[in-house]
């Protein structure tokens, strides 16, 4: 009998092990995804609407990393270009480019209508803030 309940305590324990591992937290990764145009040119009155307009757009967060695409469309000028692709862990973005140059930013929040992230600035040790709204037009 003692065995039984040694046996079954022991199944118990492994159980729990397994679906503790198994409910890791989910990065919502789908956040990113649309258009999003940079927050401080917005309220300035001296820059052209179609500057205001231009946007970055990250595409939906496809497990075929080339299928996950950031591109930069410029109104004014009529140009959209592909940046690279990126991939996003924990609060790390990870956009490898064009040229196959990796660069690292770090999410400092991001929601359903703006987000902000940074880099390191090589030339001062600070960093770079990079602040976007979505883009809803």
């Amino acid at each position: 009998m003692k065995n039984k309940s040694l046996l079954f305590l022991g199944a118990v324990l492994i159980v729990s092990i397994f679906s503790t591992i198994g409910c890791k937290e989910e990065v919502d990764n789908d956040i990113i995804t649309g258009k999003w145009v940079e927050k401080e040119i917005q309220s300035d009155t001296t820059i052209a609407d179609c500057v205001k307009t231009s946007y970055i757009e990250f595409s939906e967060y496809n497990i075929d990393l080339h299928k996950r695409v950031l591109s930069f469309n410029n109104v004014c000028d009529t140009i959209y270009r592909s940046v690279g692709n990126y991939t996003i862990n924990g609060d790390t973005l990870v956009i490898k480019d064009t040229m196959n140059v990796t660069k690292l930013y770090t999410i400092q929040f991001i929601n359903d209508k703006e987000m902000r992230f940074t880099e390191p600035d090589v030339n001062s040790g600070g960093l770079i803030y990079h602040n976007y709204l979505r883009f809803d037009k």
